[in-house]
């Protein structure tokens, strides 16, 4: 499960001073679903992993629209 923080978090996570109670809080965290944007993007069959056009968003013929 990928951990996903607030930029207040984030650089919570980075601090050298991070308490061991605070990380543990920290990994409990869920950010809301209205934080996160998402679309349809490239396959990556056959691409290049690096190329920056994968995270382009794409349409596809015949797929549901992502609400």
């Amino acid at each position: 499960m990928p951990l996903m923080l607030s930029q207040q978090l984030e650089r919570k996570w980075l601090a050298p001073t991070l308490t061991d109670q605070e990380l543990q809080s920290m990994l409990s965290y869920e950010l809301p679903g209205s934080a996160l944007e998402y679309y349809p993007v490239k396959s990556l069959y056959r691409a290049n992993p690096l190329d920056p056009t994968l995270i382009e968003r794409v349409a596809y013929p015949g797929l549901a629209a992502v609400e």
